[in-house]
């Protein structure tokens, strides 16, 4: 009869306890892995999350899959010509940076708005014409914060049906949001992680001149290189919230809530939670693609 060994100690505690280094250990049947939900667990513990393998570095749990950090030399290009460094999360490849493609990947233009009556025309009045901004009306800003899009670019039924990420590549669902949060913290509910913010936030700040963010950038980490830095939404009107693109990131999901209203997800710079939820279809915010 073969056994099933449940497998819940430091991997550091078989090597050193068990065996000297050159020896190794023979399993008949099978080793388990399961999830640890231990809230201080020792330092070079490992689990399975149902996701992925990972393990506790003795401050938090790292994924031990290839490649989980981002590669810088493992690029996308998006239709445009523009080149992106991809990192692995988990069961998910995504950009590193965030979207600044004018083009649909068939090639069609999406419209543009080169100032905020240009916005506004295409986003009041019950219009929903596919629209994206440079930030604060400055293609300068575009290789360092990406562009801001309407929902209307993002959804396939306003848009005709096309896609604004690279062949291969979506915009990430409500359900892809929730895979991301629950592999960064477990402990996340489909919506929402008190930590996942943190880990996935560039880091510094612009008060000590070594990063994008306002201080305090609470939290940021970028242990996974998924470097979220920060935007800025573009209102109704064609106004910029706050100002200035240094107090938060919302990143526009292919899931809404009515025709009108999208599914996104924040990070901000004083907490290190990050939260979905749902903005007006009108309003301006980034993108992240997924690989498919």
């Amino acid at each position: 009869m073969q056994k099933t060994i449940l497998l819940l100690l430091p991997l550091f505690l078989i090597c050193t306890s068990l065996y000297s280094q050159n020896e190794k250990i023979v399993v008949q049947g099978a080793i388990v892995i399961d999830n640890n939900d231990d809230p201080n667990p020792t330092a070079g513990t490992i689990r399975w999350t149902g996701l992925d393998f990972e393990g506790y570095d003795g401050t938090q749990w790292l994924s031990l899959t290839c490649c989980n950090l981002a590669d810088t030399t493992v690029i996308v290009t998006d239709q445009d010509g523009n080149e992106y460094p991809t990192v692995n999360i988990g069961s998910q490849c995504w950009m590193g940076e965030n979207l600044r493609v004018t083009t649909y990947n068939d090639g069609t233009p999406i419209p543009f708005a080169a100032d905020p009556a240009g916005w506004l025309a295409n986003n009041s009045g019950g219009n929903t014409i596919p629209t994206y901004s440079w930030i604060l009306d400055d293609p300068t800003t575009a290789v360092t914060y990406g562009a801001v899009y309407n929902w209307f670019a993002i959804d396939t039924l306003t848009n005709g049906g096309k896609n604004i990420c690279p062949v291969g590549w979506h915009v990430p669902t409500e359900m892809d949001i929730e895979i991301l949060l629950q592999t960064v913290d477990p402990a996340a509910t489909p919506s929402s992680s008190l930590i996942a913010g943190g880990i996935l936030k560039s880091t510094g700040d612009l008060v000590t001149g070594d990063g994008l963010w306002e201080s305090p950038n609470t939290g940021a980490i970028d242990s996974l290189g998924f470097t979220a830095v920060p935007s800025i939404r573009r209102n109704t009107g064609g106004t910029w919230f706050s100002g200035t693109p240094k107090y938060i990131l919302n990143l526009w999901t292919s899931d809404s809530l009515t025709s009108t209203v999208g599914y996104g997800l924040t990070f901000r710079y004083d907490d290190a939670e990050a939260n979905a939820g749902f903005f007006s279809g009108s309003y301006g915010l980034a993108c992240r693609c997924l690989k498919d």
